[in-house]
């Protein structure tokens, strides 16, 4: 059971609380599912539900909850290293959550950042949901 979440820690850096509902109601519980951009409030949710990797590329934010699989993955070139992801990426996921990284794109708002990660689309399962936030 979900504990209840106050609606003012939804949204502002993080997703919606109608993102974590589209989330919940269409990739069953149990699933591999891969978070780029590990938060607080998005990681420990989604955490309770799925087999969660969650890539990140500042360290303090990595291993903030203990059922969830982090990956320390630093900016190279714009973007999460993908020597690394290579080798720790799972090879199956259900979803793929692109919700940073944001240190290097405009505004804050991630939409370099997601320009680069299409362009990585061969580490991922082609069967996954995206959702780009």
């Amino acid at each position: 059971m979900i504990e209840k979440v106050n609606a003012s820690e939804w949204g502002g850096f993080g997703i919606e609380k109608a993102t974590f509902d589209f989330i919940s109601n269409n990739i069953s519980e149990g699933s591999v599912f891969i978070e780029f951009g590990a938060g607080i409030v998005s990681t420990r949710e989604l955490g309770k539900l799925y087999n969660l990797w969650s890539v990140e590329q500042h360290l303090p934010f990595c291993g903030l909850y203990k059922n969830v699989n982090y990956i320390y993955a630093p900016i190279v070139n714009g973007w999460y290293d993908t020597k690394i992801l290579k080798e720790k990426l799972p090879k199956k996921s259900a979803c793929v959550l692109i919700d940073g990284p944001t240190k290097h794109a405009p505004a804050g708002r991630g939409l370099e950042s997601r320009t680069l990660m299409k362009q990585n689309m061969d580490l991922f399962d082609k069967d996954s949901m995206f959702i780009f936030h």
